[in-house]
C-alpha cells in the first residue's frame, strides 16, 4: 500500500501522472468495447444520493429554484461543479469539439438510471445537448443537477463580450455533475480543450480501465478491522428539540477558514490541520479518511481517464507523535473525519476562490471573521436532503499565499458548533 509521502508528493499530483502513468502503467488488453456500458463506483458518496428515492429526489430539484441563495450557492458548487478554460486559440465551433470529447471521454454522454448506475449508452450523439453560447450557468448548474435520465456535462462557449452574438468563443465553461467528475478530471478536461483548440488530436481514454478501478480492493470497504477508533463529532441528543426539527427540516454548517501560514507541501498541510482539530475536539488519536486518487492505483493506463474516481483511504494520527499511518482500508464515503487535498485553485488568490466557493461576505471571511465564516445552510425537508453526510468532510485548497480550509457537517446530527469555533479560529490564527 503506498505511502502517504508518495499520494502527497508530487509522484501523486494530477500534473505527475498526466505527464508519466501512461509510460509506467502496465496496459489492460482491451477487446471490444459495448455498449449500453455500465461505469463501476468507487466510491459511494451523498453525491449519488442513495439516501433519496428517484421519485422523490425529482420533486425535491423542482423546489431547489426556491431554496435561499446560500443554500443554492452550497449545492451547486458541491454537485455540479465547474472550470473554466482560457483559449490561447480562441474556436468557432463549439459543436466539433464537444464531439471531440465525448469520443475520448465516452463518460461526458453518461446517464444515470432509476436504478442508481452510471451507464453509458450507445447510439448516435445529440451534440446540441452537451453545449451552448454565454448560457446562464445557474440554470445550467439547476438543469445538470436533475441527475437522473438527463445530460450529466455542458460546456459553455464565452465570446469576447457576454453581449456578443457572433464571433469565436475566447473562453469555455465546463459544467457537470460530480459523479462523473473530481478533481483530476478537471486537469484532463481542460488539457484536451486546450489540446483541441491548438490543432491537436486529443488521446481517447481507456474506458476499459473503469473496470479495473471499481474492482480493486480499496472499492470495497470495510469496517473495523484494525480496531482504532475513528476520529468524530459529538453526536446530538437523539430527544432534543433540534434534533427532532431537523427530521423536517435538514440542515448543514459549513466553515471556510483562511490560514496563512507557509506549508512547504501538502503532508505539513495535512499534520497541520489534524493538530488544530485534535486540540479542538480533544481527541488525541484516531481514524481518518483520505481522499485519493484510485488511477494511481491501478495496473492499467487511467491517465486520461475521466469520472469520479476516488477512494476514501483510511489512515490513522497520533497528535502526540505526529505520525500518520496507512491501514490499507477504506471506508466510502462514511469516515467521522474525511479530508480531501487537491490543488484546483493553485495559483489563483483567496479573494477570487471564495465567490467560486459560494462564499458571502468574502472580504470578513478572508480576514478570518468567524462570525460570517460559519454559516448554516438549509438543505431539504420531509427526507429530501441533499447533504445527507454523516460525518465532518474538509477540503484543504492550496491558493497563492494561503490555504482555504472548507468544512461541513450535518448539525442535525452533530452538535459541534462551540468546536469548529474554536476550531477555525485555531485555522486562521
Amino acid at each position: 500500500f503506498p505511502d502517504l509521502t508518495v499520494i502527497m508528493s508530487e509522484e501523486g499530483t494530477p500534473r505527475k501522472l498526466l505527464r508519466d502513468l501512461h509510460v509506467h502503467a502496465v496496459t489492460e488488453e482491451s477487446g471490444e468495447l459495448h455498449f449500453p456500458f455500465v461505469v463501476g463506483r468507487t466510491i459511494s458518496t451523498l453525491f449519488h444520493f442513495d439516501n433519496m428515492d428517484p421519485s422523490l429526489y425529482l420533486t425535491a430539484h423542482k423546489a431547489i429554484r426556491l431554496a435561499p441563495s446560500k443554500s443554492k450557492a452550497l449545492m451547486y458548487t458541491e454537485f455540479v461543479p465547474s472550470i473554466e478554460v482560457e483559449l490561447r486559440n480562441p474556436l468557432a465551433d463549439l459543436n466539433e469539439l464537444v464531439a471531440s470529447l465525448i469520443k475520448a471521454h465516452p463518460i461526458l454522454r453518461a446517464r444515470y438510471s432509476r436504478q442508481r448506475k452510471l451507464v453509458i449508452p450507445g447510439g448516435a450523439v445529440e451534440v446540441q445537448e452537451y453545449c451552448s453560447w454565454n448560457g446562464n450557468l445557474n440554470d445550467i448548474r439547476h438543469a445538470i443537477m436533475r441527475m437522473y435520465d438527463c445530460p450529466l456535462f455542458h460546456l459553455v462557449g464565452h465570446r469576447l463580450g457576454e453581449e456578443d452574438t457572433c464571433g469565436p468563443a475566447v473562453r469555455v465553461t465546463v459544467v457537470w455533475n460530480h459523479i462523473i467528475s473530481d478533481a483530476y478530471s478537471g486537469k484532463v478536461i481542460a488539457r484536451d480543450i486546450a489540446a483541441w483548440a491548438a490543432g491537436a488530436v486529443i488521446q481517447t481514454a481507456n474506458v476499459h480501465a473503469y473496470n479495473a478501478l471499481s474492482e480493486h480492493p480499496l472499492a470495497r470497504p470495510v469496517e473495523d478491522e484494525h480496531g482504532f477508533k475513528p476520529f468524530v463529532l459529538p453526536a446530538r441528543r437523539p430527544w432534543g428539540i433540534r434534533a427532532i426539527r431537523g427530521k423536517v427540516v435538514h440542515t448543514m454548517c459549513t466553515m471556510v477558514a483562511v490560514s496563512r501560514r507557509e506549508f512547504d507541501n501538502d503532508m505539513d498541510r495535512l499534520r497541520f490541520f489534524l493538530d488544530e482539530y485534535c486540540a479542538s475536539t480533544g481527541q488525541q488519536q484516531g481514524t481518518f479518511g483520505l481522499v485519493t486518487n484510485s488511477r494511481a492505483r491501478a495496473n492499467v493506463d487511467a491517465s486520461s481517464l475521466v469520472g469520479a474516481l476516488i477512494y476514501n483511504s483510511e489512515y490513522s494520527y497520533d497528535s502526540a507523535t505526529r505520525e500518520i499511518k496507512s491501514l490499507g482500508t477504506a471506508r466510502d464515503g462514511k469516515s467521522g473525519l474525511a479530508l480531501n487535498l487537491h490543488d484546483t485553485f493553485a495559483g489563483m488568490f483567496v479573494e477570487d476562490v471564495l465567490p467560486k466557493l459560494g462564499v458571502k461576505n468574502a472580504e470578513e471571511v478572508a480576514q478570518g471573521s468567524t462570525r460570517h465564516s460559519i454559516v448554516r445552510c438549509l438543505t431539504g425537508a420531509c427526507g429530501a436532503n441533499f447533504a445527507a453526510g454523516e460525518g465532518f468532510l474538509i477540503e484543504c485548497l492550496p491558493v497563492v499565499g494561503a490555504t482555504i480550509f472548507r468544512g461541513m457537517y450535518p448539525d442535525t446530527l452533530l452538535n459541534a458548533k462551540s468546536i469548529v469555533w474554536d476550531l477555525h479560529q485555531r485555522l486562521c490564527n
